[in-house]
């Protein structure tokens, strides 16, 4: 769910969720990703029905997403992701990555789309990405 269109973020939706005991699989600062089962009682639904209406600040208005995703620039590829995923690694802050080979994929919750891959240049937009979702540290070839 995009929680842009309620006015608020991913991480102020989970919370609302978990205060109506409701835990979602995922959250970032615009989307909440929840799994619905054939287990899932009519009770469950109201619980989440309850957080979603209650989080809900736009008065039925259209809202902008609260913050802008970075712009996407492309990295170079320098190694194969095999050269990369077998190369000596090491794990160094985000915001030091800038310039160096990425050894594993740089991704926020898997199964989602890697901002970088095994073998790609990091660069100052995929840092920016990188940090926007809240990756702290990443793996890179060891220099």
């Amino acid at each position: 769910v995009n929680t842009s269109a309620f006015g608020k973020s991913g991480f102020e939706l989970a919370e609302n969720l978990r205060k109506n005991n409701a835990e979602c699989e995922f959250c970032d600062r615009d989307f909440v990703v929840m799994m619905v089962t054939p287990e899932n009682s009519d009770g469950d639904l109201e619980a989440v029905k309850r957080a979603f209406v209650s989080h809900d600040k736009t008065d039925g208005k259209s809202v902008a997403p609260i913050t802008a995703l970075p712009v996407f620039v492309l990295p170079e590829k320098r190694l194969s992701v095999r050269q990369a995923v077998f190369c000596s690694s090491e794990s160094i802050p985000v915001e030091n990555s800038v310039g160096r080979v990425a050894a594993s994929p740089a991704v926020a919750c898997p199964p989602a789309v890697p901002v970088v891959i095994s073998g790609e240049i990091i660069n100052e937009s995929t840092v920016e990405i990188m940090k926007y979702y809240g990756t702290e540290y990443v793996r890179v070839v060891a220099e």
